[in-house]
C-alpha cells in the first residue's frame, strides 16, 4: 500500500477528497494507506516518526501553510513529492520553488485529483525503479543497484561514462556508453543536453540561457544546439504538474 498524508484544517474538504481517493482505489486497484491531519504542527511532528511516499497539503491554513510546510520539510532534507490543494490560483507560481508534484483547486475537486493521484503513483514507481550499473575499476569489479530517480546526470568524457547520484560523493565510472543508458526504459526521463550529457529531468530546478541549475545548486551547462529543446521539455513538466 502506497503511505500518503492529507493535510487541510477543514474537515469537510478532507472528506471530499477521501471519497475521491476511494472511488480511484476502485477504478485502478491501487490502495492507499491514508493519515489525515487538521493541525499542520501535529503533522510536523509526526513527520519524523511517518515515512509518507507522498503528501498533498492545503495551502491556505491559519497556522501554517502548505508553503511553510513544504519549506520546514526541505530543511529537513525531505523530498516527498507534494501536492497543493487551494482554491488561490495566485499561488501556483510559487509552488513550483518546492518541486511540487501537482496543483489541483479545490472547487475542480473531483475533475483535477484523479489525474493528480495518477500522478503520484507514478512518480512513486519510478523512484522504485533499479538499474544495474557495472563500475570500471583497474583492481576489482563493483556492482551498483541504483534508484533510477537518485541518477542526476550522466555523461562522457575522455571515453569514460559518469554516472553522478545523490547519494554518492565521487561520479561511478562505468564501461557501458552513454548511448547505452539513453536507450534504456528505465532513463525515458532523462534529456540530452549535449551530445556527451544526459540530465534526469525530474532533478532540475531551474533553467536560464545556456544553463541549468540542478537542484543541488550543480549548474551543467546547454549545447547552443540543444536550448531550444531542453527548455522546451522542462516547460512541458512544468506545466504537466499544473494539474
Amino acid at each position: 500500500m502506497i503511505q500518503i498524508a492529507i493535510v487541510d484544517d477543514q474537515t469537510e474538504a478532507i472528506s471530499g477528497i477521501l471519497s475521491v481517493f476511494q472511488q480511484w482505489e476502485k477504478e485502478n486497484h491501487v490502495y492507499f494507506e491514508i493519515d489525515t491531519y487538521t493541525d499542520a504542527d501535529l503533522f510536523c511532528d509526526a513527520i519524523f516518526d511517518k515515512k509518507y511516499q507522498a503528501l498533498f497539503l492545503d495551502l491556505d491554513m491559519p497556522k501554517k501553510s502548505g508553503f511553510d510546510i513544504s519549506q520546514f520539510l526541505r530543511e529537513l532534507g525531505n523530498n516527498t513529492p507534494i501536492v497543493y490543494i487551494t482554491n488561490r490560483d495566485d499561488l501556483m507560481q510559487k509552488a513550483f520553488q518546492y518541486k511540487v508534484l501537482g496543483f489541483v483547486r479545490k472547487d475542480k475537486i473531483q475533475e483535477e485529483l484523479p489525474f493528480a493521484i495518477s500522478c503520484v503513483v507514478q512518480e512513486i514507481q519510478k523512484k522504485n525503479s533499479h538499474v544495474m550499473i557495472f563500475a570500471a575499476h583497474r583492481q576489482k569489479k563493483e556492482y551498483y543497484n541504483l534508484p533510477v530517480s537518485d541518477i542526476l546526470y550522466i555523461e562522457s568524457e575522455n571515453h569514460q561514462t559518469k554516472i553522478y547520484t545523490v547519494s554518492t560523493k565521487d561520479a561511478i565510472i562505468t564501461r557501458d556508453s552513454l548511448r547505452s543508458y539513453m536507450e534504456k526504459e528505465e532513463f525515458q526521463g532523462f534529456i540530452p543536453i549535449s551530445v556527451s550529457c544526459i540530465v534526469n529531468i525530474e532533478h532540475i530546478f531551474s533553467i536560464e540561457k545556456d544553463t541549468l541549475v540542478l537542484d543541488n545548486k550543480k549548474v551543467l551547462f546547454i549545447s547552443r544546439r540543444k536550448v531550444k529543446s531542453v527548455k522546451e521539455m522542462f516547460q512541458q513538466k512544468t506545466r504537466r504538474n499544473i494539474i
